[in-house]
């Protein structure tokens, strides 16, 4: 959703892991960028060997082919889960960029393709009320990782 070498960044740090590879089922990273700083790091690269394994790079490849389709509807769920959120009487606020209520709304519009899957609300009352919310959740589930199938 965000092309962040547009913006003048001279390197990209992007956990493979996570949205590219898509399924929680590989460890990568990449780092992205234009210059001399990228040619050094390529030549620490073939030093230090940091290569990722055949089949992490399938199962990479095979994300990317749904990467695409993954983004638009996390960015589409992500914004009807913020809108009805928004609504619910329980609910005492909620963080999104693609809302308008959000501090940072116009910066996000301008500069992402898409506002994203993460969303988070802060519910009305206290730790107790929280707890007992939290434990009667279905989906989504407490998770070690962002970007796979799962609701987290």
């Amino acid at each position: 959703n965000l092309r962040p070498l547009d913006y003048g960044i001279d390197l990209v740090i992007h956990s493979v892991t996570k949205y590219l590879a898509g399924h929680n089922d590989v460890m990568a990273g990449a780092v992205i960028g234009n210059g001399g700083l990228t040619t050094a790091l390529r030549q620490m690269h073939g030093i230090l060997g940091s290569v990722i394994d055949p089949q992490t790079a399938y199962l990479v490849g095979r994300g990317l082919k749904t990467l695409g389709l993954r983004i638009e509807r996390q960015n589409s769920n992500g914004l009807a889960v913020a809108h009805y959120l928004e609504a619910h009487p329980r609910v005492r606020r909620v963080w999104y960029p693609g809302l308008t209520s959000h501090p940072d709304h116009a910066i996000a519009a301008a500069q992402l393709r898409g506002f994203g899957g993460v969303v988070s609300f802060e519910i009305e009352g206290d730790g107790e009320q929280t707890g007992r919310f939290i434990d009667g959740l279905q989906i989504p589930y407490i998770g070690p990782s962002l970007g796979g199938v799962e609701s987290l």
